[in-house]
């Protein structure tokens, strides 16, 4: 048996990018990237990013209520889908009134 924690998905032994099997209440066995809380956090992080970019931020708070949603639907506070749609609305909100003080 190793002593460096690699037995249970970390420490010294575990290769970055490595999939850690998960056994589900159900009894399903599945790798951490393929866990429902996985895929909200890539949500709310891909709308933290989108979201920085102004022709892209309402894609972004699209994306981060939608990640939102499912964090809330879990019973998690969804902090990271939370920051997206604050950056998203201040970068839209930026956006708008920089086109409408160019146009005008």
């Amino acid at each position: 048996m190793s002593m460096n924690g690699s037995e249970y998905g970390g420490g010294l032994g575990s290769a970055a990018g490595q999939t850690i099997p998960r056994t589900d209440a159900d009894g399903k066995t599945r790798s951490v990237r393929d866990t429902p809380s996985s895929n909200r956090r890539n949500a709310a992080i891909a709308g933290i990013v989108l979201g920085l970019i102004p022709l892209l931020s309402v894609v972004g708070l699209i994306v981060s209520v939608v990640a939102l949603r499912g964090y809330r639907r879990a019973g998690e506070t969804g902090g990271l889908a939370i920051a997206g749609i604050v950056v998203s609305a201040v970068v839209l909100a930026a956006f708008v009134v920089a086109v409408s003080g160019v146009l005008s």
